[in-house]
This record gives structure tokens, sequence and C-alpha cells, in this order.
């Protein structure tokens, strides 16, 4: 690198002035993966910082819950389905109870704390 520099400084209108980003190219020579001062170390797994195959596992596990989160849903209408139903059956047999001791002579009343 210093010989390219000294070069450059004895014959400046022979050779075109070089960077010193292009000095240490053409020193070191371009390797993808060197990193100035450190040579070559890790690579970034991509462009972005974020790894291919976590981003993909990561992915599948939202994929996952999405599909759980459906299943739930549908359980949770079927189930609010069972409660209509009981709800109306429980009005049924209320009303049938109010009748039999009606004809019987007692007063008999369902009040919301004897239901629940």
């Amino acid at each position: 690198m210093i010989e390219i520099q000294q070069q450059q400084q004895i014959n400046p209108e022979e050779a075109e002035p070089l960077t010193q980003r292009e000095i240490c190219i053409k020193v070191l020579g371009k390797k993808s993966g060197y990193f100035r001062g450190l040579g070559n170390g890790p690579r970034p797994t991509s462009t972005h910082g974020v790894d291919t195959s976590e981003a993909d596992r990561l992915h599948g596990i939202i994929s996952s819950q999405q599909s759980r989160l459906d299943s739930q849903d549908v359980e949770l209408q079927e189930q609010k389905k069972i409660i209509d139903q009981l709800e109306s059956r429980l009005s049924e047999f209320e009303g049938m109870m109010q009748q039999f001791f009606s004809s019987q002579g007692t007063a008999f009343r369902f009040t919301n704390s004897a239901i629940q």
C-alpha cells in the first residue's frame, strides 16, 4: 500500500490518482466477507441483517398460531350455539313449571338468582 502511494507521489502525471479504498482493493484483492482491519471475519447473513432461517421459523410459528386461532374461533361459535339452545330450553322449562304451579294454585316465580 505504501509502495503504491509512493509511486503516485513520484510520478503523479503517469498514474491516475487512487483513493485509499481503491488502494486497499488493489493490495488486498476484492474478497467478499473481508472486513478492513479485521480480516476475513463473520459474514452478515443477508443484506438486511435478518437470518432467513429465523424468518422462515417465525413465519411457521405465525402460520401455526393463525390456524390455531381459526380453529378456536370455530369452537367458540359452536359453544355459543349450544349456550343459546340451553337458554331456550331453560326458558321452556320455566314456562312449564309456572303452568304446573299455577294449575296447582301455588304461586311460583323464577328469579335470576335461582337460574344462576
